[in-house]
């Protein structure tokens, strides 16, 4: 072996490893496996293979030029984050064909280059403003092109692996959750539906944790003592993977103590939002919001303007709204992406041209953005289900102007919230919210917190 070249060929090898391990990955894929969402990144499967040929392949480039003595290019994280987004788009229909014949070429070109350069070209450096550090052009093409890459696969080989559920498997078992033990009252079979270390969350600002069956069972104890005649149906329910949301409507007859705008033995229905995570098939997480505050406003009388956390723009919401086409829309996603992104940045222009022109009206006028004129938008979760689009979210800003008769305290608030979002054509048509409106006045002294 050439001792100049000792290095050069190590790199290689290890690239040309994983390169085939990859190439072998794809062609082995079932269709099934092909619309697998993976847990890591949050794409299907053939998108996050094909992301490695498109974004990780071409740093060879930055390595010539290193190699060379030129410029490296002057690209940073957010317009990675950027590109990401526009290929999930790009290549939301990609077969695996395609994609292996995109791998072979883009690193068949990266061996060729290897075969040219000797040791001594390796350990050229150059500053690099994407990771804000000085490196070799030996450890940017073993970071890029085959460590962070073989994360990828680590992920894609796991996602697979998974016995996954249908989507019809995990709205049957929400149904349960809603008939058997909401309805029925038959908490025997929560052991067959809830993991052992479920956790659940749905105070405001979803601090109250509530952890394994225990936690079930109480959801259950105080509906059923503080509304008799309690009956909960679902409106829809959206899946995707393991992710789950059910859109829900309750209705009883309130037996607490009075306030000021309800009354014992008044009649009371409420709606709301659940966010679940099913694994192996037995819910392991839930997030809930909705529009009821009686228990709040029971424990704090004086809390009298805030009757509704629900925004809601459209129709409301019916079984007909919610027929699903059971199908995972990448393209969906990213435009629900990109709509967070030109709201983050207030570009009303792009949002018009995501969602009908009243709905960036009613934003640009909302009394949140009057009051929290700062605030953006963290998407922690996205799911999606056909043309419906369910994103669980966290807002953050300072307010500065009156909200809900609060003056303005200058106080930095946190809250989240759940959104479902219809969409026809690449724009939102129809939208629904539920956020902690609850947790935004705590926040900012609209009523105690003891």
């Amino acid at each position: 072996m050439d001792q100049a070249k000792r290095n050069v060929q190590a790199l290689a090898d290890r690239f040309s490893a994983f390169h085939q391990a990859l190439i072998t990955f794809v062609e082995r894929c079932s269709t099934d496996d092909w619309t697998k969402v993976t847990t890591a990144e949050g794409w299907p499967v053939g998108i996050t293979a094909n992301h490695v040929g498109a974004v990780h392949y071409p740093v060879l480039g930055w390595v010539q030029s290193m190699v060379e003595g030129k410029p490296t290019p002057t690209i940073t994280m957010a317009d990675v984050d950027q590109i990401n987004l526009d290929n999930i788009t790009v290549y939301a229909n990609c077969t695996p064909a395609e994609v292996v014949e995109f791998l072979r070429s883009e690193g068949d070109k990266a061996i060729a280059y290897l075969q040219t350069i000797s040791d001594a070209d390796l350990e050229r450096t150059a500053y690099l403003k994407i990771f804000d550090t000085t490196m070799s052009a030996g450890q940017l093409f073993q970071l890029v092109m085959i460590d962070e890459a073989e994360k990828h696969l680590v992920s894609l080989r796991e996602t697979v692996a998974k016995t996954s559920m249908t989507t019809a498997q995990v709205k049957a078992i929400l149904q349960r959750l809603n008939d058997e033990i909401m309805n029925e009252g038959n908490l025997d079979v929560i052991a067959e539906i809830f993991d052992v270390k479920y956790a659940s969350r749905s105070g405001p600002q979803l601090e109250e944790v509530e952890v394994g069956h225990d936690a079930v069972k109480a959801m259950h104890h105080f509906v059923h003592t503080t509304y008799a005649d309690f009956h909960v149906s679902i409106n829809a329910l959206i899946a995707e993977g393991e992710l789950a949301a059910s859109n829900w409507t309750c209705v009883g007859i309130y037996q607490g103590e009075p306030s000021a705008t309800v009354q014992p033995g008044q009649k009371v229905t409420w709606s709301g939002t659940s966010w679940f995570r099913v694994r192996d098939g037995k819910i392991l997480e839930r997030w809930a919001y909705s529009d009821d505050l009686t228990p709040i406003e029971v424990q704090v009388s004086q809390f009298k303007s805030c009757t509704d956390s629900v925004i809601q723009i459209g129709n409301p919401v019916t079984q007909k709204a919610w027929r699903s086409i059971f199908m995972c829309d990448t393209t969906n996603k990213a435009i629900i992406q990109q709509v967070n992104q030109a709201l983050n940045a207030r570009d009303w222009d792009t949002l018009r041209a995501l969602m009908r022109p009243e709905f960036v009206d009613g934003l640009r006028a909302s009394w949140i953005l009057a009051a929290f004129p700062d605030i953006e938008t963290t998407l922690d979760d996205i799911l999606v289900d056909g043309d419906k689009v369910v994103t669980r979210w966290t807002n953050c800003g300072t307010h500065t102007a009156p909200f809900m008769g609060v003056a303005p305290t200058g106080r930095q608030v946190s809250y989240t919230g759940i959104s479902i979002d219809r969409l026809e054509t690449g724009k939102i048509v129809e939208s629904w919210r539920n956020s902690d409106i609850v947790g935004v006045l705590r926040q900012i002294g609209g009523f105690a917190t003891d």
